[in-house]
């Protein structure tokens, strides 16, 4: 199977706004920036750059694959399994700068480099990924930490545990100790199996829509 990548080169920009609006670079030639909401879906051009405290704001950039005929493939496409992406990080001075604002690990990543040019990058959704230590992983949000419109206790675990990973992975960096993710990840699936029994128990109560097609889905 040939397959394409369309845009063949993409522009992100992390911007410095700590909202989490973005808006995505043109998909088409010619074309202007589009502002989205929260999932990615169009609202329409993007009118500011800015956020209301005058931070920029980030810039993200989609990517489609496509076969020999043109049509889109998904991981819904017969005979695909899985799509991975890997991000080439052009320039790593802005992160490595960034690291040394942070309050809480500023001074374990003093005089330390993230020089790691080749980042393994993948969906996490509410599930457990099949591997969150592999070779050249840096970090993930946990998978199970996505809002639930109904057990959405699970937004402050996912703020908790962004900021636990991140501090192990410096750790692991910096005292090359490979246990750290291990026993993390142990950590992540009980935590996970106490809250998929939750999630459960809680979606039973729920039989107001029953027969919508997205309630159909989240069960």
């Amino acid at each position: 199977m040939n397959l394409s990548i369309h845009p063949s080169v993409g522009v992100s920009r992390l911007g410095n706004s700590i909202e989490s609006k973005f808006y995505l670079s043109p998909d088409s030639i010619g074309g202007l920036p589009y502002d989205t909401d929260l999932y990615g879906n169009k609202l329409g051009p993007i009118v500011n750059f800015k956020d209301q405290s005058g931070a920029i704001k980030r810039q993200g950039q989609v990517f489609t694959v496509y076969d020999d005929k043109n049509n889109e493939i998904t991981i819904d496409s017969p005979g695909i399994s899985s799509i991975e992406w890997y991000v080439h990080l052009n320039n790593n001075s802005k992160w490595n700068g960034l690291l040394q604002e942070s309050k809480f690990i500023k001074d374990r990543t003093k005089g330390f480099n993230i020089n790691e040019m080749n980042l393994w990058v993948r969906s996490a959704h509410t599930h457990i990924l099949d591997l969150s230590n592999t070779k050249k992983f840096l970090a993930v949000r946990d998978a199970m930490a996505s809002y639930d419109p109904i057990s959405s206790m699970v937004i402050g675990f996912a703020f908790s545990s962004a900021c636990t990973v991140a501090a192990i992975t410096v750790l692991e960096l910096c005292d090359h100790d490979p246990q750290r993710i291990s026993v993390y990840q142990n950590d992540v699936n009980l935590i996970f199996e106490n809250y998929w029994a939750e999630h459960k128990k809680v979606y039973q109560q729920e039989k107001r829509w029953q027969n919508s097609e997205f309630w159909s889905r989240r069960n």
